[in-house]
């Protein structure tokens, strides 16, 4: 004897609510403007717990090469609630690369944003070695750490070197000289940095490491004519890695080819 079964409906994803997660886990929408806090998340594309980090089509509206990226407003944030204690917040290393490969990294001051854009500008002496490394290669590194904050900041990108005979951006450089103070401007009227120092009394070929570093006070105090042996360096950033270890959470900022950023956040 067969017993008949009744065909069956055809089976269909019922919408259902989803399960509660532990609130580190669940999905963070995502914001054109950086977090207030500091453990408050920066911008990020959604995720779903336990299948990593993907990206909501309801959400996903990726910047124009225009529009600030979420990460430019975290690094003025932090330099907001570090530098009022810190002033040595401003520091940061560089690393380029040598001409026979190998690293090189040297601490420089943040000289700010260029102008609404997301360009790092630092400066650096003409004769200085980076101002080689990079004719070489143009590609370097920015490691920023925030004490007061507790946030790292990594920043790589190409750098663009801008000395005294650069068809453009020579209004950016001038401003950049007039806003340092005149001890600042006299290191660039300096002898030849990293060169040994000269013998003054030349007693016995004897080095008397007394060499003296006077200069013009005319030039020094010249705000609009910027010393020939002045360079402004400025970084198109490309990929931004943030690191808050206040709250443990990490999140990796990249421009496409199109100059549009995007973000993600990873594992810390």
């Amino acid at each position: 004897r067969t017993s008949r079964v009744a065909p069956r409906e055809p089976f269909r994803f019922a919408p259902r609510a989803s399960p509660r997660v532990p609130s580190r886990a669940r999905a963070v929408p995502r914001r054109l403007t950086a977090p207030k806090g500091e453990d408050s998340a920066p911008p990020t594309t959604t995720s779903s717990p336990g299948f990593g980090v993907r990206r909501s089509r309801k959400t996903r509206r990726p910047m124009s090469a225009v529009a600030s990226p979420a990460w430019r407003a975290a690094v003025l944030s932090a330099i907001k609630k570090n530098d009022k204690h810190m002033p040595y917040a401003k520091y940061f290393q560089l690393a380029t690369v040598k001409p026979n490969g190998k690293p090189a990294n040297r601490t420089v001051v943040y000289r700010g944003f260029l102008g609404e854009t997301a360009k790092v500008t630092v400066v650096t002496d003409l004769r200085s070695s980076k101002v080689q490394e990079l004719a070489r290669n143009a590609a370097g590194e920015f490691a920023w750490y925030f004490p007061e904050s507790r946030e790292q900041f990594r920043i790589a990108g190409d750098l663009t070197v801008v000395t005294k005979d650069s068809p453009s951006m020579q209004k950016e450089r001038l401003e950049a000289w007039s806003r340092m103070s005149p001890n600042g401007r006299a290191q660039f009227l300096w002898p030849e940095p990293g060169f040994p120092q000269l013998d003054e009394k030349g007693e016995k070929g004897e080095k008397s490491h007394k060499q003296t570093f006077e200069v013009d006070e005319a030039l020094v105090n010249d705000a609009r004519n910027a010393a020939d042996n002045f360079c402004l360096v400025v970084m198109d950033v490309d990929e931004v890695d943030h690191l808050s270890l206040r709250s443990n959470r990490r999140y990796v900022h990249v421009r496409d080819e199109n100059g549009q950023w995007g973000f993600t956040e990873v594992n810390p």
